[in-house]
């Protein structure tokens, strides 16, 4: 039995053990609004398993049955998207993964994060179906985002005017079921997906596809947000020399995203939509003035801030435009200005892959996780708390759990 004299000295020590785990829970209180989760090593990166290397990515895949008609390839390109998934996929440790990744958010006084699957050229619901169970497991801290596996198919193998209303159907169908599944948005959403290396998958599908109008009605009704990958480009011209040296799979023309992309967001005002990875631009367009014009115009747009470590361009394109820190990681001024007029709009996503084993995160060159949460430093506490979490539980309706 415990000594009587030594009853009161212990009691306060287990107090003090009690308040301080208290304390540290308490200050778990941000949101990351975009995480991947790989449960292989990190050489399956972005679009990597998606996309066979030896294909021009999936704007110039040539489909099977070369001798069928345009309306035969269509039919049966939809009836291979219908199809039952394979549940066949290569041993994974998405536990690893997630365990990681809950670690550096216990380090970073993150709380929550949303889970963001990996969107690619196919089909892919053995994916989608592995990242809700890991989320399902760690219910306080994963949200999961669906669609970008999923749907990313009919937003890019159906051109805009062939869209019928059964592909609407059918889509509407697909995307109703992945939030009655559990997941709290659509995302990732791929408009303008720039490929950075021959084995990285180039996608597109403009802003205003009726597919994407029609995912945004679904989103207003089902109060979700969507989550939407997206190079700022504002006018139609040449691509530049230096992604063209990074990726044979990037097109000779970049295509204009911006007034697609506005015509989107007017399309339906209750659809709040998230413009992911602002900070990281390949192209030259995404200005803080741009950003701030669209913040202003589109009360349903929001964004995502990210830094990437990386300073230059793919290529020899050389130094990365309009990033949001200069080289000290000091926040520049265009940008804080930005920040703090539009405060209630801002969100952080720090696009980090976490892998199952924790040599991979340092074998990455363009990790993001520090770099990106080191902005609210600069911030004063109130924005701090805004930008860092209470903007994100808005947004995404994550209060409402």
């Amino acid at each position: 039995m415990m000594n009587s004299a030594y009853r009161p000295l212990t009691l306060l020590v287990l107090s003090l053990f009690l308040c301080n785990h208290s304390i540290a829970r308490d200050g778990l209180r941000y949101i990351d609004v975009h995480i991947h989760l790989r449960g292989t090593s990190n050489s399956a990166m972005l679009g990597h398993s998606h996309v066979n290397e030896s294909s021009g990515g999936p704007m110039s895949r040539k489909p099977k049955g070369q001798g069928m008609s345009p309306k035969e390839r269509r039919k049966a390109k939809m009836q291979k998207m219908r199809q039952k998934p394979n549940m066949q996929s290569p041993k994974q440790d998405l536990d690893g993964a997630a365990r990681n990744l809950i670690k550096k958010m216990d380090e970073a006084g993150v709380k929550q994060s949303l889970i963001v699957v990996v969107p690619g050229p196919k089909s892919d619901e053995y994916e989608e179906k592995s990242l809700r169970e890991i989320c399902m497991k760690h219910p306080d801290r994963l949200k999961l985002l669906a669609g970008g596996a999923i749907l990313s198919p009919y937003l890019q193998d159906i051109k805009a005017e062939n869209v019928t209303s059964a592909d609407k159907k059918r889509f509407r169908q697909i995307a109703t079921q992945l939030i009655k599944d559990g997941a709290v948005g659509f995302g990732e959403m791929i408009s303008y997906h720039l490929s950075m290396a021959d084995h990285h998958s180039f996608q597109y599908a403009a802003p205003d596809h009726p597919l994407f109008k029609a995912l945004a009605d679904i989103a207003a009704e089902q109060n979700v947000a969507i989550d939407i990958h997206m190079e700022a480009i504002e006018t139609r011209r040449p691509t530049p020399a230096n992604l063209k040296r990074a990726s044979s799979k990037n097109p000779d023309t970049l295509e204009p995203t911006i007034p697609a992309f506005e015509r989107l967001l007017a399309h339906n005002r209750n659809a709040r939509i998230v413009w992911q990875h602002i900070g990281w631009d390949n192209v030259g367009d995404m200005t803080s003035k741009l950003v701030d014009r669209l913040l202003s115009k589109h009360p349903n747009l929001f964004i995502a801030l990210r830094v990437e470590n990386r300073v230059d361009q793919v290529g020899g394109g050389g130094k990365m435009p309009n990033r949001l820190v200069d080289e000290s990681g000091t926040i520049k001024p265009e940008w804080l200005a930005l920040i703090k007029k539009h405060s209630d709009r801002i969100t952080i996503g720090t696009d980090e892959f976490f892998f199952p084993v924790q040599g991979d995160q340092k074998d990455r060159p363009n990790q993001s996780f520090d770099a990106t949460w080191s902005l609210l430093e600069q911030l004063p506490p109130a924005m701090r708390s805004k930008i860092g979490g209470h903007n994100a539980a808005r947004i995404y309706a994550l209060s409402k759990e």
